[in-house]
């Protein structure tokens, strides 16, 4: 099943050029493209490799701002390290 759903940067490193942030909340009943939606502890999968999964703005998924490079969790979600690109894009992106 494909999730659409929005979540709040944590870090953006313009020097760096990456973005951090909880992709997935644990335990919180979150809205999503298929309603409401709770995720339990290790029932995310990602696949392999990791830069297959795109940090997109606007879920737009044909101009992608970067790529997952790094990805983490603990009890209370599910968190990841983007890459963002060169581009005009990707320097909006992180200034934002």
């Amino acid at each position: 099943m494909k999730i659409e759903a929005s979540y709040t940067i944590t870090a953006a490193d313009l020097e760096r050029r990456s973005i951090v942030g909880r992709l997935v909340p644990f335990g919180v009943i979150g809205n999503t493209s298929a309603g409401p939606t709770r995720f339990a502890a290790g029932s995310v999968a990602l696949p392999e490799p990791l830069d297959r999964v795109k940090l997109l703005k606007d879920h737009q998924p044909d101009s992608p701002l970067g790529y997952l490079e790094e990805a983490w969790q603990d009890e209370s979600g599910l968190y990841g390290r983007f890459r963002v690109p060169e581009t005009p894009a990707g320097d909006l992106a992180l200034l934002e």
